[in-house]
């Protein structure tokens, strides 16, 4: 698939936090999501060292989402966990793979990797949680 399974969760764990204003403990979150709380730990750095998720500190603390909903797009969230320069790569691994060198599926790789990128670029946690809403389904 396209997308890690790291980013994934990333994404999993921001639709999660933009659901209300409330911080939530890793283990609360790794639990209603279904996630080892390693994992969660791993990611929760990853997103406040990018600046996605802000964190408090005692008893009445955990992770709450540092933005807006609208303002957190997909391309950004992937490339705070995983970068996007994966997606330049050729798709038959060759290092030497370009618009000189093409590899035999170069020029079809560019095309979904551009509408990939557009995608990516075009969906916001608020598009997310919208249509969670108008599915009316609780996504795990």
């Amino acid at each position: 698939m396209f997308i890690s399974q790291t980013s994934k969760n990333a994404i999993r764990i921001l639709s999660f936090l933009a659901r209300s204003e409330q911080r939530y403990s890793t283990d609360y979150i790794a639990r209603e999501l279904g996630l080892s709380v390693k994992n969660v730990r791993k990611i929760l750095f990853l997103l406040l060292k990018a600046g996605f998720v802000g964190s408090v500190q005692g008893k009445t603390g955990g992770y709450y989402l540092a933005g807006k909903p609208q303002d957190i797009y997909l391309r950004d969230i992937i490339d705070a966990i995983d970068g996007l320069d994966k997606y330049d790569e050729c798709i038959f691994g060759y290092e030497k793979c370009n618009e000189q060198n093409p590899c035999p599926l170069h020029y079809e790789w560019m095309g979904i990797k551009s509408k990939f990128m557009d995608f990516i670029a075009s969906i916001n946690l608020q598009k997310i949680i919208d249509n969670e809403h108008s599915l009316n389904k609780n996504i795990k």
